[in-house]
């Protein structure tokens, strides 16, 4: 039987959704569909794809840094687009956050997302447990 354990973040907008926001694997991390919105209330933040897609990635990280990873430990990547005419200026914004090497897996869609949002991302991450002597 697999082991599978929630990420508990204290994410006020998340209570009462049907699904986690991030579980644990074994040494994987799998995070939910992530937008640019306010942790608290709920509410979309940002007008712009590049305003939206730091927000987004600022709230991956906040996700990741409570099972003790960062935006480096990502694998792979889903990004969906409310317009698929932001590709570049998602990528763009995208390439200042993943200045490094190698950067993750990225599959890009046009996808319909709610009213007011122009970004959702979902990943896979790589952080292998700390194993106790």
């Amino acid at each position: 039987m697999a082991h599978f354990e929630e990420i508990h973040t204290g994410n006020a907008s998340h209570e009462g959704w049907p699904y986690s926001e991030a579980v644990r694997a074994g040494d994987f991390i799998f995070v939910a569909g992530v937008a640019a919105e306010d942790e608290t209330t709920g509410q979309i933040i940002g007008d712009t794809i590049a305003e939206q897609t730091r927000k987004t990635f600022d709230r991956i990280a906040g996700i990741l840094r409570h099972a003790d990873a960062d935006l480096r430990d990502i694998c792979r990547l889903s990004a969906h687009l409310n317009n698929i005419e932001d590709f570049e200026a998602f990528s763009a914004v995208y390439a200042e956050i993943f200045h490094w090497t190698p950067k993750p897996t990225r599959i890009t869609r046009g996808s319909a997302l709610a009213a007011g949002l122009l970004l959702e991302v979902e990943c896979t991450v790589y952080k292998p447990q700390s194993v106790t002597p």
